[in-house]
């Protein structure tokens, strides 16, 4: 009995009547709550929100984007001959000038090629000189054999010549067999005298050709010696430019190889801004365009000085010559923000660019109605500055929007801005 009169009890809870009087304080706190919002079918802070108003006049179109700080001068010092680092003279974030020293290799194999070409010049040298000893004997032996033989045909030729006048003058005193003799003879040594004459000129011809055989041996090897030290002093690292060694990874004792990089060493007086524009947003640019650039720690004015002509992973990449000085801080491949003016709109309608909204889109906003209300209106928008866009069609004059995010409040129609 106490069962049944318990489960009858409970059910009374649950009876038609006491459903129908639920339905009622359900309709009338539903009731309550919209005349409480004002008919509106979501309520929130006034306080978390931001609230902007559309205005009239001039409006300045910018594209923006993201980036970095390049150098315009750089330079990656790479090893021009193999060995190991023997010292380091300068690390990353060292202040250099063209020329200091940023390490010290070793290679004994260099050092021992340019003695060894150094004690060969000398050798060749030394040779040279012997040569020239023993050429200009022999060539003296030749000019002795040359002035003999004019000699005996100076004295055959004098013979000869009393012996025909003689015979002119006074008949047959010497007979016709010594006579004939000394011309034969006479003819004799003219041609020898000729023939070693032209032995000398020979000779001479041979002296020539030998010492310039070996002044061009030891040229070649002055020319490897030359290559030789130039290797020996490419064991000193040196910065090729003033400025900033901003990456080595160098360490004592580490074994390098031809055209390995060393150090990458920037002038930081040179940097510039490479922004990342949206290739939607890309089409206006052009070079001379005035930029701004912010660094996080200050803006930057600059100019577009370069557009790249391919569109890579949806941006264009775009080189900003900043004209202003840097502010502190400032350093390659720093993470930057930025905007290029494309065009200034003399007179128009714009509005603080609510979160999400992008130029040349449509977009649902809410409107404010009154003080504690906004509805849910498609507007659409047409060009942005920094921070504002214009309208194009939706809004007028004066309106007032919300333009912080209100994507967490879902899609509602109506909202109602709770307290002050």
């Amino acid at each position: 009995m106490d069962k049944a009169r318990e489960r009858k009890q409970r059910n009374r809870w649950l009876s038609k009547p006491a459903l129908a009087a639920y339905g009622v304080v359900g309709l009338g706190l539903l009731s309550y709550a919209s005349v409480s919002f004002g008919g509106a079918g979501y309520g929130v802070s006034r306080n978390t929100v931001i609230i902007s108003t559309v205005e009239q006049g001039k409006l300045d179109v910018r594209v923006h984007g993201n980036g970095v700080l390049r150098p315009a001068s750089e330079s990656w010092e790479a090893s021009r001959v193999a060995g190991h680092i023997e010292t380091i003279h300068a690390r990353a974030g060292t202040v250099v000038k063209a020329g200091d020293p940023i390490a010290q290799l070793s290679n004994p194999e260099l050092l021992q090629a340019a003695d060894q070409l150094r004690s060969e010049i000398d050798a060749q040298i030394a040779e040279r000189t012997a040569l020239v000893e023993k050429l200009g004997s022999e060539l003296l032996d030749h000019r002795i054999v040359l002035l003999k033989t004019r000699g005996d045909l100076e004295a055959a030729s004098f013979q000869f010549d009393r012996e025909t006048r003689l015979i002119q003058s006074h008949g047959e005193l010497i007979s016709a067999l010594d006579y004939n003799r000394s011309k034969v003879n006479v003819r004799q040594l003219q041609e020898s005298a000729k023939l070693e004459g032209s032995r000398i000129a020979n000779f001479q011809k041979k002296v020539q050709a030998e010492l310039s055989a070996k002044d061009a041996q030891i040229a070649r090897l002055r020319q490897q010696l030359d290559r030789a030290e130039v290797d020996v002093a490419a064991l000193q690292v040196r910065a090729p430019i003033s400025g900033i060694i901003q990456e080595s990874a160098l360490t004592a004792g580490q074994q390098v190889a031809v055209g390995q990089n060393l150090a990458r060493i920037i002038d930081p007086a040179s940097l510039y801004a490479e922004l990342h524009i949206p290739e939607l947003q890309a089409r206006d640019l052009a070079l001379g365009q005035r930029a701004s650039i912010d660094t996080r720690n200050g803006l930057v004015d600059g100019l577009v000085t370069r557009i790249d002509p391919a569109v890579t992973s949806g941006i264009v990449k775009v080189d900003v010559k900043l004209t202003s000085a840097p502010p502190k801080g400032a350093r390659p491949d720093l993470s930057i923000e930025g905007s290029v003016a494309t065009d200034s709109i003399a007179s128009t309608r714009f509005v603080r660019r609510p979160a999400f909204v992008r130029a040349g889109q449509s977009a649902y906003v809410y409107r404010l109605v009154g003080d504690d209300r906004a509805e849910r209106v498609k507007v659409d928008f047409g060009p942005s500055s920094a921070s504002h866009v214009a309208i194009a069609r939706g809004l007028n004059v004066k309106d007032r929007i919300i333009t912080s995010d209100t994507t967490p409040w879902g899609d509602p129609e109506r909202v109602a801005l709770k307290g002050q």
